[in-house]
């Protein structure tokens, strides 16, 4: 079991590294390094970044201050439906025009389409099916490897009309710090998107899927011990030098 109070200081103390993982998902080109800047700084990166990336970091950035300043005021909030959907509002309303005509962010998506750079098209459900998988997967959370399996689920549904797979990792890593585990890391976005569509297309391949996340997870969850840290730290310090 992890601390509350120590997996919040993570967010706060790693947030960068938590964004840049969340954005890389989308396949916008960003890094850490990208991200830093966006975050630290705007001004220098507004006309050295497009729209849609400084708002993919920005929204990342705002639904885990979200997460982080909910926890702070009450550690045993409820997190809901309610609070996955404002967490995809979050992150995904600058892209709302690429949506169908009457699809919002944050809102349940009313059309079907294959996942992006796969062939899996998934099935197009009721609101009232979105919420009882959101719901149902919440309550079966005991232990990390549910987690993963919940977070990977999320993933799967593809309930909102865009940035399901940055919601579910946000929203999997609030009910993590909940719920005292550790936090999902994506460390390498290319490779886990593999792993994940294997999963896409069969069910059964999710043991392997959740044993690739976890082994990723707990080899990155030192605050500023291992070696990833280390080097994004230097990173950092020869950013602010220049």
């Amino acid at each position: 079991m992890e601390n509350k109070n120590k997996q919040l200081k993570k967010l706060r103390d790693l947030i960068v590294d938590f964004v840049a993982e969340a954005v890389e998902l989308e396949n916008l080109s960003l890094d850490y390094k990208s991200t830093y800047e966006i975050i630290y700084r705007y001004k220098q990166s507004k006309n050295k970044y497009t729209h849609n990336q400084i708002e993919a970091v920005n929204g990342a950035l705002k639904a885990y201050t979200y997460v982080k300043e909910t926890l702070v005021k009450n550690e045993n909030v409820k997190f809901e439906t309610a609070t996955l959907k404002y967490i995809n509002f979050l992150v995904d309303k600058y892209e709302e025009e690429d949506f169908g005509v009457d699809e919002r962010a944050g809102e349940w998506k009313k059309y079907q389409g294959y996942v992006t750079n796969t062939e899996y098209v998934p099935p197009l459900l009721k609101g009232s099916q979105y919420s009882e998988i959101v719901e149902k997967g919440i309550k079966g959370v005991g232990n990390f490897d549910t987690a993963i399996a919940y977070f990977a689920k999320l993933c799967k549904t593809q309930a909102f009309p865009d940035g399901n797979k940055r919601s579910a990792l946000i929203f999997t890593n609030a009910i993590c710090v909940q719920k005292e585990l550790p936090l999902i890391r994506i460390i390498n976005s290319l490779e886990f998107q593999d792993e994940l569509g294997k999963y896409y297309e069969e069910e059964k391949y999710l043991p392997k899927l959740i044993n690739y996340i976890k082994e990723k997870s707990l080899s990155h969850q030192c605050l500023q011990s291992d070696r990833e840290c280390l080097r994004q730290d230097k990173v950092k310090k020869n950013m602010e030098m220049k």
